[in-house]
């Protein structure tokens, strides 16, 4: 039966070659750091809530609020995996089992409720890696394509949650958000390439108002695309952001694929007073 060093040998081991090797060295500097006076020679199935406050709770007195919520996202994601690895032949290539049957983390409390906005956008590859997680997520196809066209984009989460469908043209390829929900109260024409068409194009129709209803038959919420953006991260050990960081991330790519500044300010309904310079 696996121990908690073994869980953590393997998962480490998965995240280097299916994930990334930039999250594969944070999580291995975590661990190194954090877990030198936990017991790890313990059954990975005997790990409680308890044991996980007494690792975390360390980080946390000595004032590194962000480092102890990293460290709980890792540890969530790691077990999350490890519940899953005995019966998935597709990862478990050992004789080792770990017989794990709940996450000991969900019950402890996030050190940070909401840690401070960050200038945080995500590169190519953990771009990749989180369409690919959206892909295999059991979350809503609307939320998925949120997420997605806020990669395509770079719109506002706020305004791509309350599209209607009388706000695309087909025809012309564009989306046009009315003044009540632009941010500057203009009108904002966004064009629309392939991959946000075809994102369009495949979205379910249950609603004859909004693209993207929650089961009420009103708009998404869109707080509840920030969390679902969380659980991803969580689930598949990637670096947290937020469904804002993705706006800033379109601008970024863009540019470096040649965008002028001009243009893609225009694209996401800058005023001409703003100063960026991304």
């Amino acid at each position: 039966q696996g121990s908690f060093q073994q869980l953590i040998d393997l998962y480490l081991e998965h995240v280097e070659f299916k994930l990334s090797k930039k999250h594969h060295n944070a999580m291995n500097k975590a661990f190194r750091l954090n877990l030198e006076s936990f017991d790890r020679t313990k059954k990975a199935s005997d790990v409680t809530k308890d044991d996980i406050s007494n690792i975390i709770n360390p980080i946390t007195l000595r004032g590194s609020l962000i480092a102890s919520n990293r460290m709980r996202s890792y540890l969530s994601a790691m077990f999350s995996w490890g519940i899953d690895f005995d019966d998935d032949v597709s990862i478990n290539k050992t004789n080792i089992k770990f017989y794990i049957t709940n996450n000991p983390v969900t019950s402890v409390k996030k050190p940070l409720k909401k840690e401070p906005p960050a200038e945080r956008f995500l590169s190519k590859s953990e771009i990749y890696n989180f369409w690919l997680a959206l892909d295999k997520n059991g979350m809503s196809i609307y939320r998925k394509n949120i997420l997605k066209l806020m990669i395509a984009i770079g719109a506002r989460v706020e305004s791509l949650s309350m599209l209607k469908w009388s706000e695309i043209d087909w025809q012309e390829r564009l989306i046009t958000i009315p003044p009540a929900r632009s941010k500057n109260g203009n009108h904002w024409v966004i064009p629309l390439g392939d991959i946000a068409y075809d994102i369009l194009k495949n979205n379910p129709k249950t609603n004859d108002i909004f693209l993207f209803p929650a089961k009420n038959g009103e708009a998404i919420q869109e707080d509840t695309v920030g969390k679902a953006t969380t659980r991803v991260c969580e689930q598949n050990a990637l670096e947290h952001f937020s469904p804002r960081d993705l706006r800033r991330t379109w601008k970024t790519i863009s540019g470096m694929a040649g965008i002028e500044k001009s243009i893609r300010d225009k694209i996401q309904n800058h005023s001409d007073k703003d100063i960026s310079s991304l």
